[in-house]
């Protein structure tokens, strides 16, 4: 599949490959990012569970992701190699391939579930 261009909510943007076998390349500045669609299918699991009324904050901090977040859990258990950082990236691409409804907001950001 061709490159997609997309943005963070922040305005940040990035490249990503959707590979209907290997997952989603998300390519920012020199880095690259694989993410297989078992850590997608990990993330979103996680994802509704902690969301309230479909709407989740990601918590994506690098350093101090919120405790009982998104982010806090993508720090301890690392699924596919993530950090919380990632997730600024992710949720665009799910955003954009219909996984998840939308990412809104600017610090906090959110995500809508469907």
């Amino acid at each position: 599949m061709p490159k997609v261009q997309l943005q963070t909510a922040m305005g940040e943007g990035f490249d990503t490959e959707i590979d209907a076998t290997a997952g989603v390349t998300i390519i920012y500045g020199q880095s690259i990012k694989i993410v297989s669609w078992d850590s997608v299918r990990i993330i979103i699991e996680q994802a509704t569970k902690l969301a309230q009324a479909k709407k989740l904050k990601p918590g994506m901090s690098e350093d101090a992701p919120p405790a009982g977040s998104l982010g806090d859990f993508v720090q301890t258990h690392k699924p596919g190699g993530l950090t919380p950082r990632h997730l600024s990236h992710l949720g665009p691409v799910l955003a954009h391939i219909g996984i998840i409804k939308r990412v809104s907001g600017k610090k906090p950001v959110w995500w809508e579930l469907w």
